[in-house]
């Protein structure tokens, strides 16, 4: 009985149940069943044998719902946070700044989000943008990546490229014959800089006018990693055929998304806390049938001695 008292306490506790596996399992949809399929890809480095080695780092290789990685489920509740910074900058924008389009709130692919978890993954240690081979599904995207002050990615993507963005179309605009070049010239002269130097190739990619999302945040290497992925909810599926198939993620708004994951934490947590109960309760009828069984013992060497 304790043995399977222990059993049960670890199946609450693994990686397949309490991470972004065991939830996107839960979801039941076909894009869920894909996205569980891309974690389990990342998760077995025996997948990177064919990538070549100066593309990733074995230690960026995901491991699901560790303290750390980007799947464990309160790591997945803080993207969503983040997630939300991401669409009040683009309200606060109102529209793309390169085509003039108003801009919407972006939803969640639970695709993309996979993905981005298992590029943050992996990106925290490598430092730069990462493009693996071999997976078996691939969401088609942008991304913004941000290492260090990964709690404010959106000063840098936003607010710092922000100011050197209208810096440079307002010198385009009062120089007529002046290039980007020049202009970013202009701007360093002037003082302003974006943590990414003199581009603001961030801060366009968050308002483009895509609409699904995704957000890897980990705190796993020297300073961790935010990566946000950007698209339209579609992505490639290899079914076996020469080309894969495209399919589409259903795309959920914040507010589902983070009600749907803080269900199943929550459903998790209860069957560790009610498993852990009932590991305890289980050890010590034990503890109580073993002393018994010593009382008895003793009693009886007592009398055989009397």
């Amino acid at each position: 009985a304790v043995e399977d008292a222990k059993a049960a306490l670890e199946k609450a506790r693994s990686q397949e149940t309490a991470s972004a596996l065991g939830f996107f399992e839960s979801l039941g949809t076909q894009d869920a069943k894909d996205a569980a399929e891309l974690l389990k890809f990342f998760a077995d480095i025996n997948n990177y044998s064919g990538m070549n080695k100066d593309d990733y780092d074995p230690r960026g290789v995901t491991v699901l719902g560790g303290e750390k990685d980007a799947t464990n489920l309160d790591l997945m509740l803080k993207a969503i946070q983040m997630m939300r910074i991401g669409n009040e900058k683009r309200a606060e924008a109102g529209v793309n700044p390169t085509t003039g389009q108003e801009l919407s709130d972006l939803k969640v692919s639970v695709v993309m989000w996979a993905q981005a978890m298992a590029y943050a993954n992996m990106e925290a240690y490598t430092e730069y943008h990462w493009f693996p081979d071999g997976a078996p599904v691939h969401a088609y995207y942008g991304e913004n990546l941000a290492l260090g002050r990964i709690d404010h990615a959106y000063e840098g993507w936003y607010d710092e490229e922000k100011e050197l963005y209208d810096f440079v179309q307002k010198y385009l605009a009062e120089h007529k014959r002046a290039t980007e070049d020049d202009a970013k010239a202009a701007a360093k002269e002037a003082g302003i800089v974006s943590h990414s130097g003199y581009s603001y190739g961030h801060y366009t990619t968050l308002l483009d006018n895509d609409t699904a999302t995704g957000f890897g945040y980990t705190t796993n290497g020297r300073r961790g990693a935010a990566t946000q992925q950007f698209g339209d909810g579609s992505y490639s599926y290899d079914d076996g055929s020469m080309y894969g198939v495209t399919r589409y993620s259903t795309l959920y708004s914040l507010d589902e998304m983070e009600k749907l994951l803080t269900d199943y934490k929550n459903s998790i947590d209860a069957k560790i806390a009610e498993a852990q109960a009932n590991l305890d309760r289980k050890q010590a009828e034990l503890e109580a049938l073993m002393a018994k069984k010593e009382t008895t013992a003793a009693q009886l060497k007592t009398a055989i001695d009397a």
